[in-house]
């Protein structure tokens, strides 16, 4: 299977009464934090950030490599000792990632309860041909979604390929 890099920021975390609520950020916030893939079709590693930039000063992202089944994701590992309360979908009604891509990808922001997997809802957003090879702002919009039992976090990308994921900012 053929790998290409893709650079993968996600930035995690929330708006609550007008403030951001930083999630995860692999520097400071959640910064031992480890996804997995549920079928061992993708892996994931923490890695130094290649393209640190006035977009993405992060000094350290998670790296997503995709496997054979790309619709399975990769999730949290503990997602309880990580959320220790469920998201507050009322207050935090979207969450913001950021990605580098050298080529059109389509991802997908997963929440989930933990343990009960199929209790979840998604959101999609595309990196288009006009925004490659930039750190590119992605916005998760749960508006309207009153699920008061999400409290874990599954990515999904399109494609073969590698994407180095951080986390910064979410809002709500």
């Amino acid at each position: 299977m053929k790998k290409k890099l893709l650079l993968f920021s996600l930035i995690i975390s929330g708006l609550l009464y007008s403030q951001e609520t930083m999630h995860i950020d692999f520097d400071e916030f959640n910064p031992g934090i480890v996804f997995n893939s549920w079928n061992s079709s993708a892996s994931f590693a923490k890695v130094t950030n290649p393209d640190v930039s006035t977009e993405n000063p992060s000094a350290f992202v998670g790296q997503f490599t995709s496997g054979d089944d790309n619709g399975i994701g990769i999730g949290v590992i503990d997602p309880t000792t990580v959320f220790t309360t469920p998201f507050n979908l009322s207050a935090l009604s979207y969450f913001k990632m950021k990605v580098w891509s050298s080529e059109a990808i389509s991802v997908t922001l997963h929440i989930e309860n933990s343990p009960d997997y199929g209790n979840y809802i998604e959101r999609t957003e595309i990196v288009n041909s006009e925004q490659l090879n930039q750190w590119v702002e992605l916005t998760f919009d749960f508006s309207g979604e009153n699920n008061i039992f999400m409290n874990n976090i599954v990515i999904k990308v399109s494609g073969d390929s590698t994407w180095p994921i951080d986390g910064k900012n979410c809002k709500g």
